[in-house]
């Protein structure tokens, strides 16, 4: 299915000529070339640096099922992911995560996060006060934040500075930061609140109390009806590999291993430096890491390249452990469950990968899936994947009670993976927004500036392709 064949609403009819290159072939430098095809643009290249496209959007196999070794599952409030698998026909595919419920590793034993909590932020003061996961000390503490004076959120700071303030120090690390770590390894001491964490920011905007705040924020999104989460059968690389073919027979040109280095001014706009060759075109979207953005910006825009090459990354690793199900007593019910940064374990988290996708569930074995990896704390990585491997295990055999080794595993690598949001950083993110659309048809999108995960990248590839194809519009009318 071509763009124009999806019946995505644009501007039906209209044909803008001028090249577009798109820097980076991950979920969001696609989508971007995607909606760019679909806003009437007809020369499209999208080049990459590595062999292959969709970036950590990836699915391997283990046990001999599919499994993903990046992302499995996107946010589907918002409705731009279910957008674009609806434009590329993917409807059918869309699965549900068999359970929502978790647990956490304190204190020597799992324990069960309450529910109805907004990333972690309890909104019930009954199911704060049963929760085993706090100490009667920490529960008592956490209550505190109902009375304790103080004033809404007016500007950013640190993630850790206003959980510890609201709610303890107890509620923070057991029941906040590690839900919040398990989506970008954020380090709650230096992460932006408003950029790591906006529902908590908006609970804190709504209420002096974090916990009134979040319990307004919870009633309200529960107005949308549907699942939280949705994945694709098949693994999510289900998503890019689909969506590459799309594009291609659209007639986009994917440039593989070829990394950009630069850019400068031309007569027809910019000019893309290259390794091996240069690229003329009228617009450019930047759709890379911060560091590869900043080292292509340093001539073209020095001030921008600086304030970009400030922004850290975090470098992770997915563990995928097949075992044989005599190997493993009953798991808890539930999706898997986090782990503390105080808890010194070598993983920071675990899914039970067939009891949150029921697909994969089967009687003969078990598939886990391990992380590895926070934000300032990448020692356990420098352990080659076969010491990777042992230490994850022996993290899991102790806290689930494993009675056998792993006959299958997979290690996934992400160095210098995920971005990092320090206070501050909408403003960063605004002001090279800002800076860049002031040079012309150029402007960046993607996780270094606008959020982590599937729904975040699409929804900056699709504002960010809607400033390249208006001012693409703007020149072809003036011209």
């Amino acid at each position: 299915m071509t763009a124009a064949q999806s019946g995505a609403t644009g501007d039906k009819g209209r044909v803008l000529s001028g090249k577009v290159v798109v820097v980076g072939a991950g979920i969001t430098g696609l989508s971007a070339a995607w909606e760019l095809a679909k806003a009437g643009c007809t020369a499209i290249t999208v080049v990459e640096t590595s062999d292959a496209t969709g970036g950590k959007v990836a699915t391997g196999t283990l046990g001999g099922a599919w499994f993903n070794e990046g992302p499995d599952a996107f946010v589907a409030r918002g409705g731009v992911v279910r957008s674009l698998c609806s434009e590329l026909g993917l409807d059918e595919k869309l699965i549900s995560p068999g359970t929502s419920q978790a647990w956490c590793f304190t204190r020597g034993k799992l324990r069960p996060y309450p529910a109805n909590t907004l990333l972690g932020v309890p909104t019930r003061v009954g199911k704060l006060m049963a929760a085993d996961l706090l100490s009667p000390l920490g529960r008592l503490r956490a209550l505190a934040d109902l009375v304790l004076p103080g004033s809404t959120l007016d500007n950013d700071e640190a993630l850790a500075s206003l959980l510890r303030r609201r709610l303890g120090r107890e509620a923070s690390e057991a029941m906040v930061e590690p839900l919040v770590a398990g989506i970008n390894a954020a380090r709650a001491t230096h992460a932006s609140v408003q950029a790591t964490a906006a529902p908590i920011a908006a609970a804190a905007r709504r209420s002096r109390s974090l916990i009134l705040g979040a319990k307004a924020v919870v009633k309200q999104t529960r107005a949308s009806n549907g699942p939280v989460f949705l994945g694709l059968d098949g693994g999510m690389a289900t998503l890019t590999t689909t969506l590459e073919t799309a594009l291609e027979e659209a007639g986009v040109c994917i440039l593989r291993s070829w990394e950009a280095i630069g850019i400068d001014r031309s007569k027809q706009g910019w000019r893309l430096v290259g390794k091996d060759r240069d690229i003329d075109a009228d617009a450019v979207l930047l759709a890379c890491p911060a560091k590869a953005a900043a080292r292509i910006l340093s001539t073209l825009a020095p001030a921008m390249s600086e304030l970009l090459a400030t922004i850290d990354y975090a470098s992770v690793a997915s563990i995928g452990l097949s075992y044989p199900a005599s190997a493993v007593p009953s798991l808890p019910p539930g999706s898997g469950f986090l782990v503390p940064a105080t808890e010194g374990t070598t993983i920071s988290a675990c899914t039970f990968v067939g009891q949150k996708w029921p697909q994969l569930g089967r009687k003969d074995r078990v598939l886990l899936r391990a992380f590895v990896g926070r934000a300032g704390e990448s020692r356990a990585l420098d352990s080659t994947d076969a010491e990777l491997i042992e230490k994850v295990h022996a993290d899991l055999a102790r806290i689930l009670g494993l009675q056998g080794p792993p006959d299958d595993a997979v290690v996934t690598r992400w160095p210098v993976g995920l971005p990092q949001y320090q206070v501050g950083h909408l403003s960063l993110a605004g002001t090279v927004h800002k800076e860049l659309r002031s040079l012309g048809a150029l402007d960046m999108a993607g996780a270094a500036l606008d959020g982590v995960g599937i729904a975040a990248c699409i929804e900056s590839a699709r504002r960010c392709s809607e400033h390249v194809a208006a001012r693409l519009a703007a020149m072809a009318q003036s011209g």
